[in-house]
């Protein structure tokens, strides 16, 4: 076995916690030589004892690896370096030589640090995996004639097919590939269907608050937006009905697993409910899942859609949050006619799509490369949650309220009322921490704390310069 003992050098006295300095630390070794591809890693009791620490602690620098793509676990066998990694010309150990301190390993990332609106991580995309396969299609003469002009306004064939089984096998729900339409994000998707069937005056219904966003779309497109309240369990379908009772209602649109801003989960009742009014009161259900992949506490709701109600529910879904939100890639799965419909008014937009992308994504969806990617994106943020949720609860219950989400990338936080959240913000921003501003969603109080795009050590650095703010900025009683 290698000298861990030498070859890893732990200091307590640092702010990173020491299952971090671990990972990195063999992070090092890999990337050095030391560690090759597929060499097994010692048990984490027996490198507990190496490195005289806890072995949880060691559980948890191995999870992290695991994360992050530098190591696997085989069933009954135990850890290894991941065997996919390049190999690398391993620099002779020195026997008698103590090894130098290591730095602090941060991986490149440019994204802004801070608490976004609940950003993916793009650490944990499948990048690499990607760019193999536009290698691949590049390389392929037959695709490369298909990057000529096509009249396939529905998007690539093959992601269609990929798709429709993903979504059955994920979300239970039931649709061909010519019910998928696929879009630049799902943003695209919003614009295309309250350009098709909203006329100027035709009432919305959203809730309040709601993803301002979709707020925007609606003024473009001269609709009349009507509130309807949003509380713990999602937007109250009685009011609702009173409204539809009042007045013809054209569209609805809810986010019923991670409801944006507030993440609340819209209960059974109630979905049951917005199903009948629909049937009743014939009015389309526009439901946006941005994140159903990222569910953290017993099984995940499935959606509306998945009862298969293809004449009153539109549902829209995207990858840009899943994993990278540059990568604009959404669909929308919608009765077979309206998806013919919103694809002619597509080429007008955005006449032929990503072929390249599209088709890749198709690959990885075939080969499982998405799945193990939200497989351990899960694990990650989960922890990322917890840990956020109890510095919060721990150190700030006295200077906000807020509910643990049971998924999604984001934590909705209520600022008490002797915290000035203006000059909060203002002084995070002075720290190069950002803070999402209440008024994004409508609120003088409350905002999104989002954790997602922050590895654990990220999340302690932004929490202490969020903690430093509030003891700053609060207002005399």
């Amino acid at each position: 076995m290698l000298p861990y003992s030498t070859l890893i050098q732990l200091h307590p006295d640092r702010d990173t916690p020491l299952y971090l300095q671990v990972s990195n630390r063999l992070i090092q070794l890999m990337t050095e030589g030391t560690l090759a591809p597929g060499m097994r890693l010692p048990s984490s009791r027996k490198l507990s004892e190496v490195l005289n620490i806890h072995r949880k602690t060691v559980i948890a620098a191995y999870d992290e690896l695991i994360v992050q793509g530098w190591a696997e676990t085989k069933t009954g066998s135990g850890t290894y370096v991941n065997k996919d990694l390049p190999i690398v010309q391993a620099s002779k150990l020195l026997d008698n030589a103590s090894a130098p301190v290591a730095p602090e390993f941060t991986p490149e990332y440019s994204l802004r640090f801070g608490f976004n609106d609940g950003h993916p991580d793009v650490r944990l995309a499948p990048l690499k995996s990607l760019v193999k396969e536009y290698n691949s299609l590049v390389s392929n003469k037959m695709f490369l004639r298909q990057l000529n002009y096509q009249f396939q306004f529905m998007g690539d064939p093959f992601l269609r097919q990929q798709l429709s089984s993903y979504l059955h096998e994920t979300r239970g729900i039931v649709a061909g590939p010519n019910e998928i339409l696929l879009t630049r994000g799902s943003i695209m998707a919003f614009y295309l269907i309250m350009a098709k069937y909203i006329e100027p005056g035709d009432n919305v219904v959203v809730g309040d608050p709601s993803y301002q966003t979709f707020n925007d779309i609606i003024a473009i497109h001269k609709g009349n937006k009507i509130s309807i309240p949003v509380d713990q369990y999602g937007m109250d379908t009685d009011v609702l009905e009173k409204v539809c009772q009042k007045q013809k209602v054209s569209l609805v649109y809810v986010i019923s697993h991670h409801h944006h801003p507030t993440t609340v989960k819209l209960i059974p009742e109630r979905r049951l409910k917005l199903l009948q009014l629909a049937e009743k009161y014939n009015f389309k259900i526009l439901e946006d899942d941005y994140d159903y992949d990222f569910h953290y506490e017993g099984s995940s709701v499935l959606p509306l859609a998945s009862t298969n109600r293809r004449e009153h529910i539109i549902y829209a879904g995207s990858f840009s949050k899943t994993l990278v939100p540059s990568l604009r890639l959404g669909f929308l799965v919608i009765k077979e006619e309206w998806a013919e419909e919103l694809s002619q008014l597509r080429r007008y937009i955005d006449r032929t799509g990503d072929p390249m992308l599209e088709r890749a994504m198709g690959v990885l969806l075939e080969s499982g490369e998405v799945k193990r990617t939200l497989n351990k994106a899960n694990v990650a943020y989960k922890a990322r949650r917890d840990l956020l949720c109890n510095l919060l609860d721990r150190e700030l219950r006295d200077e906000i309220e807020f509910d643990i989400p049971g998924g999604g990338m984001a934590i909705w936080v209520t600022f008490k009322n002797h915290i000035d959240v203006q000059k909060l913000i203002e002084y995070c921003e002075k720290r190069d921490l950002h803070i999402s501003n209440p008024k994004t969603y409508q609120s003088r109080q409350s905002t999104r704390l989002g954790y997602a795009s922050m590895n654990e050590e990220e999340i302690i650095n932004a929490f202490e310069i969020l903690k430093d703010g509030i003891r700053q900025v609060q207002l005399p009683s």
